[in-house]
Formats: structure tokens, sequence, C-alpha cells
């Protein structure tokens, strides 16, 4: 693409961003007229976290069931309600299926839903964020930064899903919707359904749910057909989408037992399957046109089963106890390729884990100097096999087995009135395993390449420690130093490597190992009675990262990122709120190994800068507004390279996103919500056709959409 149109799309985002300050300023001036509303407390539940946020040495966002239920009306994927509402973490395509291109503070962050680790570490698929639909959350914790709190994964920051529990009384709920591009109608209707019964009966309470989505396809602003998968990713244009859900619960005296079963289910049946390459160099978009699948092709698909059970005991000795155990299975069948795999393939990856966890909170104190302190502690076990073959038969990635056994601690100790500090300690042993086979010829050229079985043991042990400081009863700061760990994507080694490769071999120790990342930040809160601002610097190092080179093969070398985050969070009235973030992120790696970072980290790895605003209006007690817009930023630190095809290096141009909603409650009629995504029909490309910048992977993203629901509870 050229300069002039980089130029071009610079200055409309700016003409968007001028209009949307316009738009606050308008709904501000209603605010003033508003009694104040007090800000409340950041709580947490049923996580590693400690209860309150207002104090934590770290940087933490928690979307509460109120952010949820907003973002719901303009979309059932979870990973465009992060992309709004997370500063740190990078934009996600809308419409695909997967979230390479979402990174969280320059890395990869690990995925849970209540607390069950649900990536694919082995074999690192990147469909994780879009495992379950926004529907069945109740909230959403993000650990932005390196954490060891959960174990392997956490280098990049954590993401913890919390879905819904039952109620305290029988209800049931019925929605009913559609979305649809306005630019092209016709072909875009995607009609969707949820069924929900939740309620209590004598000390059981439970919450059961259904929702069933068929998209159409996806069209962009001048009303073309957007490729189905539009970055060889992973697409949800002209799929099913299905998720089940149901929880159990019951408490007896100061025990609770809890049991829940989470089913999603996404599956691509298109008939536009001839790919119109377009030109990366002079702009032209990637198009698609009707044509029957190849008959070796399988639907692409990812499902995600996740079975849990928690006990937990409020008072033993002191002491409240958490244990939980689970089973999860996963499936993501990648897209048919005609040119590659020796004569045409697609590739599946299956995992299958199983593990239990066991926290025990002790509180203490020390005399006057300590009060209200206490000890997290306990162990973590898992198990996770993963394997990568084609759907053909052929074997691509063997099965690969990780099983490790954690030991934790973690101590908050407020000082006085003013000072709270913070620190821990995990250990973890680590076993990694692969079964014998040959490597995949993928082209003419390459040779297969025997692997033997194989086993290697690793250790991990990472801290962190930090410290809160209230100034005045307004403001405070917070100093943290914390590490996490991944181990290395030792299926992605061994599917590429080209010379013999046995993991029991000790030259490889290094190469293996898991890498720990070093995490430096501090920050600074001001809390007032109807505002609350938090401004967050850091860094964090890694002498031996697993990265991806431009052909996207699997490399250990040294890196960095960097950055700072802005929030404002506003309530100037109980009808009234408004808020904005701000992330940039930096970040160089050392590739000839000399100290010196001298290499830009590509796109993939650090996103362009991104700015979120929000204003939220009621009035009376039936309608409430919601404006919001995401500006990316204009990406370039590779010299303009528009017609490269190594990943991550083109530039990436800048675009703006406007949506709004209303949303009416109608009390005993229900409740009715519209939203429109893409207000102003922003013509774009989406990040990740940058990042490939392929002539057949060159898409653009939706046009504007309309978005109906209606629900009614009985």
């Amino acid at each position: 693409m050229s300069m002039r149109v980089f130029h071009s799309m610079r200055t409309g985002s700016r003409r968007v961003l001028l209009l949307a300050a316009a738009a606050t300023a308008a709904f501000g001036g209603v605010a003033q007229a508003q009694a104040p509303a007090e800000m409340s407390e950041v709580v947490v539940t049923g996580s590693r976290l400690p209860q309150s946020l207002l104090s934590y040495p770290g940087s933490v966002s928690r979307l509460d069931s109120v952010a949820v239920e907003e973002m719901k009306a303009f979309s059932s994927d979870p990973a465009q309600l992060l992309g709004m509402k997370v500063p740190g973490l990078g934009t996600s395509a809308p419409g695909s299926a997967s979230n390479f291109e979402q990174s969280l503070r320059g890395r990869t962050p690990a995925v849970l839903i209540d607390g069950v680790p649900i990536g694919t570490p082995l074999r690192d698929g990147r469909h994780d964020v879009r495992s379950l639909s926004l529907t069945v959350l109740d909230s959403v914790e993000v650990i932005r930064g390196a954490s060891a709190l959960y174990g392997n994964g956490g280098a990049g920051g954590v993401i913890n899903y919390i879905t819904k529990k039952g109620g305290d009384e029988t209800a049931f709920e019925t929605e009913i919707g559609a979305q649809a591009s306005l630019t092209h109608f016709g072909d875009s209707f995607a009609p969707f359904i949820r069924q929900a019964a939740l309620g209590k009966i004598g000390r059981v309470d439970y919450n059961f749910e259904a929702y069933a989505e068929r998209t159409q396809g996806q069209f962009d602003a001048q009303g073309d057909r957007i490729r189905p998968n539009p970055n060889q990713q992973g697409g949800l244009a002209d799929s099913q989408i299905f998720n089940l859900f149901g929880k159990v619960g019951t408490d007896f005296g100061d025990q609770r037992l809890e049991a829940s079963v989470l089913y999603y289910s996404q599956e691509q049946d298109t008939d536009y399957n001839r790919i119109v390459n377009g030109d990366v160099a002079r702009g032209i978009k990637t198009r698609v046109e009707k044509a029957a699948p190849n008959p070796r092709a399988a639907n692409e698909a990812n499902e995600n089963f996740v079975a849990n059970l928690i006990y937990s005991h409020h008072d033993i000795l002191g002491s409240s106890l958490r244990a939980q155990v689970y089973y999860q299975d996963y499936l993501n069948i990648f897209a048919y390729d005609p040119n590659d795999y020796l004569g045409g393939g697609q590739s599946k990856i299956i995992s299958e884990k199983y593990g239990a966890r066991a926290d025990v909170n002790t509180p203490f104190s020390l005399g006057d100097l300590v009060k209200g302190g206490s000890i997290l502690w306990g162990v973590d076990f898992v198990n996770d096999s993963t394997v990568q073959g084609l759907v053909d038969g052929r074997a691509w990635v063997p099965s690969v087995t990780q099983e490790s056994l954690a030991g934790f601690f973690q101590i908050d100790a407020p000082v006085g009135e003013h000072l709270t500090l913070r620190g821990g300690f995990r250990y973890e042993d680590i076993s990694l395993e692969n079964a014998a086979f040959n490597t995949l010829r993928r082209q003419p050229a390459d040779v297969s390449i025997p692997i033997p079985a194989g086993s290697r043991d690793f250790t991990a042990k990472v801290f962190n420690v930090g410290a809160n400081y209230d100034v005045t009863d307004w403001a405070s700061v917070f100093v943290a130093y914390s590490e996490g760990f991944s181990t290395a994507e030792l299926g992605r080694v061994l599917r590429d490597t080209r010379v013999p490769l046995d993991l029991s071999n000790p030259a490889l120790a290094s190469a293996l190992a898991p890498q720990t990342v070093e995490n430096y930040e501090g920050g600074v809160r001001l809390r007032f009675d109807t505002i609350n601002v938090e401004a967050v610097t850091f860094k964090s190092k890694c002498s031996l990262c697993s990265t991806t080179d431009a052909n996207l093969r699997l490399v250990r070398q040294p890196d960095e990122t960097f950055g700072y985050e802005l929030m404002v969070d506003a309530r100037p009235s109980d009808q009234t709120r408004w808020g904005a973030t701000f992330t940039h992120v930096d970040g160089h790696q050392d590739r000839d190994f000399n100290g010196s970072f001298e290499t830009p980290l590509p796109s993939n790895r650090v996103p362009p800068d991104k700015l979120t605003a929000f204003i939220e209006q009621r009035f009376g007690e039936i309608w409430t507004v919601r404006v919001q817009g995401l500006h990316s930023r204009f990406r370039d630190k590779f010299g303009n390279q528009t017609t490269s095809t190594a990943v991550g290096v083109a530039p990436v141009a800048a675009f703006t996103l406007i949506d709004v909603s209303v949303r009416a409650d109608l009390g005993r009629r229900g409740q009715v919500s519209m939203a429109v995504n893409n207000l102003l029909n922003e013509d774009y490309f989406l990040i990740g056709s940058y990042l490939l910048n392929r002539p057949d992977r060159f898409s653009k993203g939706p046009g504007t959409t309309l978005r109906l629901a209606y629900t009614l509870r009985y």
C-alpha cells in the first residue's frame, strides 16, 4: 500500500476522533447537571487475587457483570470486549476465530475459565480467547504483566474468565436477536437465540444456558464480501456456533460444592471458497467468489469442553480452603491448504488436559505492625497432552505430554495504615515427553527426519515482590517486580526441525527450557468521589524468549518490551458514566546475542498504540445510550516494507471505529437493545492483514453492522 493511502486513512481517523470528542463533550454537558455518584471499590471473588484491588501492587483489570452486559449488546465475542476494555491488550479482528495478533504488553497471555487453563501451549493455535460465548460470563479478570499465580503461560499475563452462578429465585431468560451488515443486508442476516434457567431449589443453586448463532457473510465498508477466513487463521463467518453451559452448587455451613460443564462449538461451512488475490503494494483487497470446497477439505472448526468441580471451606482452623479438579478437551481444525503438505492438507490440534488446584488462605497479624495480613499457599498439578496431525491421517506434530507439579505461597501484609507489601514464590517441576515420529515433508525439497521418543525434566522458580503506599486518602503509588514463565512450544520445535532431534539430549536443555519473563512496573492511582485515574509504566525482559521468525518458525533469543497505560473511569452522576484508556507498547530483540536490543519487535508481538473511550448516559428509568470508540494508530518500525512477506514488518495503517448502542429496560416486558458497530462505516484493513501482508490474506474489516436483541425474564 502506498504512503498516500496511509496518509488518507490517518487524516480520516483524526476527523473521527474530533467527532467523538464533540459527542463526548455534548453528553458531558448533560452529566454536570446530575448529582454525583461515588465510585465503588473493586472486589474480586473466586480467584487467587486479593479480595480488594485498591492496594494491589500491580496492574489488574476487572470487568464486572455490568461491563459484560454492556458489551453483549455489540457482540457475543469476548475478544471484542477485551480489546475495548483492557489497556495493554491488542485489538482482535471482528470475524476472526483466532487471537494470533492479540498480545498483552507484547507477550502471549495465559487464558483460563474459572481457573482452568484452556490454552494449548505445547502447540499454540491461539484460539483460546474465543473459546466460549460472552453470554455465559459473569466477569473477567486480567493480570497485565508477567504472573506466576497460575503457573505455566503467565509470562505475558493472565486472562481469567469467570462464569455465571445460580440465582436466589427460579427464573427463565429468553433472548432472541440478529446481526446484519448495513452495507450488504441480504447475505449477512445472522440470527441468534439464548435460553437460560437459573434459580435455587432448597440449598442447591443452578444456572443452565444454551446459546446458538448462525452467522452469515461479513461485508466491508464498500459492501464487498470479506473472505470467510480473513487472514487464514480461522474465521467466524458462515458458521454454526453453540455454547452449552451448566453450573450447580450447594452451600452447607461454611462449605460449598460447585460443579460446572461448558461446551463451545464453532464450525464453518461456507460456499465462498475461491480466493481472488489482492495486491498489497497497491492496497487492493483480497476477494472471494462462490465455489465448492476442495473435496479433501473438512469444515474448519473449534471445540472446547471444560468440566470443573470446586470445593471450598471458609473456616478450617481459621483458614479458608478452595480445592479444584478439572478436565478439558479441545479441538481446532485449521484451513485446508492445496499448495502445502505435498499435495494439499489440513491440520488439526487435539489437546486434552486434567489437573487439580488447592488454595489455602491463612490470615495473620504481627502485633500492631501488621493487621489483616494473609498468606495464600497451595499446590497445582496439571497433565497436558497435545497432538497436531492432518485431517487425512498424516502426522505433523507427534503426541506431546507435559506434566507439572508446583507449590507456591503469596503474602499480603498491610503495614500500618498506609503501606501494603506483597511477595510470593513458586516452584514448579515440569516433565516433557514426545512420541516417536517422522517429520512431515511439506515441500518437494524437504527431507523427512526420524525423531525418537524422548523426555526431559525442568524446574521453574519465580518470585514477585511489590509495595503500595497510600500517599493520601485519594492517591496511592505502587512499584512491583514479578516473574512469569512459559514452557517452550515443543510441538512447533519438533515439526520444524531440519536435523535429528532427541529430547533427551543434554545439549538441548537450554533450547527447550521454560522462558522466564521479568516484569517491572510502577504506577499512580487517584481515587476521587466520582472519578478514578490510573497511570502505569512497565518494562519486561526475557533472556531466552520464544518467538517466531519471519517464516513463523520458532526461535529463542533475548527481547524486551516496555510502555505505559493510562486509564480514566468517571461517574459524575447516577445517570452518566464515561472513561478512556490509552496504551503504548514498544519492544526490541537481540538477534545476535551481543547485549544490544537493536531490532524492533514485529507487529504480531507489539501492537500499534490504542486509544479507547466511551460515554454512557441513562435517560429516566428506561433508556440507556452508549457511545464508544477505538483508535489504532499507524505503526511502521521497519522502513515501509509494504511488499515484504516477512511476518509483522509491514506498516500497519491507522483506523478508528465508533460504535453506539441504545438499550431499553421495559420492566416485565423485557429488555431491548440495538447496537451499530462501525457507525461511520470506516473503510480499513484488519491488523492481521498487515501482519501477514500476503495477497491472498489481505482482508478488510467489516463495515457498518446492526445488532438487535430482545430479552425476556420470567
